[in-house]
């Protein structure tokens, strides 16, 4: 695990195409997405369960996945402040596992 995180913070830095979102232990969310989704543009969402994929095209729904997008990535880091947190995560996990 710590390795992994270790990889997504030199990715947060190295890779100008690229960009990782953390959102803190520390954040105050008051929601949390019950699905993972991505959002291709202002046409297609694809929502991933654990048994398939729903794709959706209405407005209202690409408008709403979009809001809920802007509402976790308002509270989540990025750039070197992500490689940071994920850095400081993945040293506090190694010292916790010894």
């Amino acid at each position: 695990m710590a390795h992994q995180l270790r990889h997504m913070a030199e990715i947060a830095t190295t890779k100008p195409n690229v960009e990782i979102a953390v959102i803190p232990q520390t954040s105050a969310v008051l929601a949390s997405p019950l699905n993972g989704f991505v959002l291709y543009d202002d046409r297609l969402v694809v929502i991933e369960l654990f048994s398939g994929e729903i794709v959706l095209r209405d407005p209202q729904d690409i408008s709403y996945h979009s809001n809920l997008f802007d509402y976790f990535m308002a509270s989540a880091v990025t750039g070197p402040a992500a490689a940071v947190l994920l850095e400081t995560v993945a040293t506090e996990f190694m010292r916790l596992r010894d």
